[in-house]
């Protein structure tokens, strides 16, 4: 009898099973625009739950964003890394993609080059040395942007975050952003769930 189990790789579909109630909870905890943890040690499935449950969302209804911040490593890569993820769920034609990355990440010089599989591909960088304030901003008011546009809401998963002094600041301004704007946009259009562990 074959293993109906698989281990070590981010699971979906038929593979991925029960958790009914994590699910349904955090796709009400997306629906209702709150902020959310979700918080195990290592290798508990934490991952496949989150993207399992970004899956299960109106995609003409929503604009869900997964930023994998596994190979950040500091302010400008977490902004280039978060600018990248929010643009290709948005789209998946080159062109569009590279006018949203213009509309909405113009401050880290967005530009289309070909990857390594031969496809074109967004990327993101800054000519600006040392922390990229303004550049950080850009990206952490970019959800609110897009929902005032009226047309989706916006659900953006920051995974593997790891607790230290530069998640802290990230986390403030996003607060503070938030709180600032949320009279012009209901904050019921906007979530944000970050996963991480030991």
């Amino acid at each position: 009898m074959k293993n109906p189990f698989q281990y070590g790789d981010v699971v979906g579909g038929d593979a991925f099973c029960n958790r009914r109630k994590e699910v349904g909870d955090l796709l009400r905890a997306m629906e209702n625009g709150e902020k959310l943890f979700v918080y195990s040690e290592r290798r508990f499935g934490k991952t496949s739950l989150v993207r399992f449950a970004l899956d299960k969302l109106p995609k003409k209804q929503y604009v869900s964003a997964y930023v994998d911040l596994w190979p950040t490593d500091g302010a400008l890569s977490f902004a280039t890394v978060t600018a990248k993820a929010i643009t290709e769920s948005m789209s998946t034609r080159a062109e569009k993609i590279f006018e949203i990355a213009k509309s909405f990440f113009g401050r880290l010089s967005p530009s289309m080059t070909i990857n390594d599989q031969g496809k074109p591909e967004v990327t993101f960088g800054t000519k600006r040395f040392g922390e990229p304030g303004p550049e950080l901003d850009e990206v952490l008011e970019a959800p609110r942007k897009i929902a005032a546009q009226g047309k989706w809401r916006v659900v953006v998963v920051f995974d593997e975050m790891s607790f230290n002094r530069f998640w802290n600041t990230v986390a403030i301004r996003l607060s503070g952003n938030y709180e600032v704007s949320s009279r012009h946009k209901p904050m019921s259009h906007i979530s944000f769930l970050v996963a991480g562990g030991i």
